[in-house]
């Protein structure tokens, strides 16, 4: 039992390991590139641009239609599945996300649209 328990913590620390690499080697790909201070800044203030925006949608629309709208964006989990997991139909989760873009377009503008999610 012993055994298993060590061979599984040294599977878990290879595996951690393995992410921390992949992470460095990504942040040293697109943060140690050679930038001057005002494309840093300008960076940082686009980030803090886009942050600003997400947090006006997230605390002005219903938190179902947020959660939806995170799953799809962000965790990209199909329709499907996001359906499978509230037990209602597709099409369902589909009115569900054509009524969040409206509500989300009355709370932003289409020039912050694309300042914020148009690179």
């Amino acid at each position: 039992m012993q055994t298993k328990l060590n061979n599984d913590m040294q599977s878990l620390n290879r595996n951690q390991d393995s992410r921390q690499e992949r992470l460095i080697n990504k942040l040293s790909q697109d943060y140690c590139t050679m930038r001057s201070p005002e494309e840093i800044l300008c960076e940082k203030e686009r980030m803090q641009d886009v942050i600003n925006v997400l947090h006006r949608i997230k605390h002005n629309i219903p938190q179902e239609l947020w959660w939806i709208m995170v799953q799809i964006a962000v965790k990209k989990r199909t329709q499907t599945q996001v359906a499978a997991e509230l037990n209602v139909t597709q099409s369902a989760v589909c009115k569900k996300i054509k009524k969040a873009v409206g509500l989300v377009s009355r709370i932003i503008t289409i020039q912050e649209y694309n300042e914020c999610f148009r690179y």
